[in-house]
């Protein structure tokens, strides 16, 4: 079976990138294309593993300072509470059966990444000279070398060829009447500013009889107060560690999140229980 395709390469607005490469996954048994005339026959069992991250930083708003009369209610004020990020994530890990011959005995090589930080958000707005250490308002987090592990098939070790693949989010768009759930939408089509920045549980807020509501219901990334370049500070490895275990555990709403359409609340079901993050590889290369 093929793989569902990975996210795709980022356009040419990405203006910051730096790479992550291997660390705790070690070669074995030789190097492709040594000069040895040895040569190893299949069956082999070989396993690949990717992950790859879009996001938006999105902002946590509270109002305050509105006026009313017998006409009219209107917020004046109001401000930007913290920040966070918004995830989209696929992660494919694949097993397959190999007839190939190769000159080592068996191979592997770690899961390293790519950031691809955008220094404007999704509405255009600029904030900003990134830094080493930005994830910027969005960007994208990819699989720069996939994990590969090739070894002797072992039937008793149960290799078998599979394909495990899912497309998930820390967010959920959803559309209520009153306090039920009426359906559940694909937060990724509602990158405005507007429906995640106001929700309806906020005092005062203007969405109280908007029935769309985009929440990030799982937090990576926080930052209080208005966002700043300056003041970010993204660790690779605390980020991917984190997106990695909710692959792990099925921690992930699906896009659109599962769930009871009459009071239920979206279902964290989707993931790949086959995913390792120990396969990661977070050392940095030029």
């Amino acid at each position: 079976m093929t793989p569902p395709p990975l996210i795709a390469p980022p356009d040419a607005d990405m203006t910051t990138t730096f790479s992550f490469h291997g660390s705790g996954v070690n070669v074995v048994s030789g190097v492709s294309g040594t000069d040895t005339a040895t040569e190893y026959r299949g069956p082999w069992y070989i396993e690949e593993q990717s992950l790859n991250i879009s996001y938006w930083r999105m902002p946590n708003a509270h109002l305050h300072g509105f006026q009313a009369n017998l006409s009219s209610v209107s917020w004046s004020m109001g401000h930007t509470q913290s920040t966070s990020l918004a995830c989209f994530i696929e992660a494919n890990v694949v097993g397959t059966k190999d007839w190939g011959t190769y000159t080592t005995s068996s191979w592997s090589q770690p899961q390293t990444f790519k950031v691809y930080a955008a220094s404007a958000d999704t509405s255009g707005q600029t904030y900003g000279d990134l830094t080493a250490s930005s994830f910027g308002p969005a960007g994208e987090v990819v699989t720069k070398q996939k994990y590969y592990s090739r070894v002797p098939w072992n039937d008793a070790s149960g290799h078998s060829e599979f394909n495990h693949f899912c497309k998930g989010s820390n967010s959920t768009a959803d559309r209520r009447v009153g306090t039920s759930y009426s359906s559940l939408e694909d937060p990724q089509d509602y990158p405005g500013v507007l429906h995640w920045a106001m929700k309806r549980q906020d005092e005062g807020g203007p969405l109280d009889d908007y029935d769309l509501e985009c929440r990030i219901r799982q937090w990576v990334g926080n930052m209080n107060g208005s966002y700043s370049p300056l003041a970010e500070y993204m660790d690779i490895s605390t980020f991917l560690e984190t997106t990695a275990s909710w692959v792990m555990y099925s921690a992930l709403y699906a896009q659109p999140a599962n769930g009871a359409a009459e009071g239920g609340y979206p279902l964290r079901d989707t993931g790949v229980s086959t995913y390792q993050k120990n396969r990661h590889d977070y050392s940095v290369s030029g």
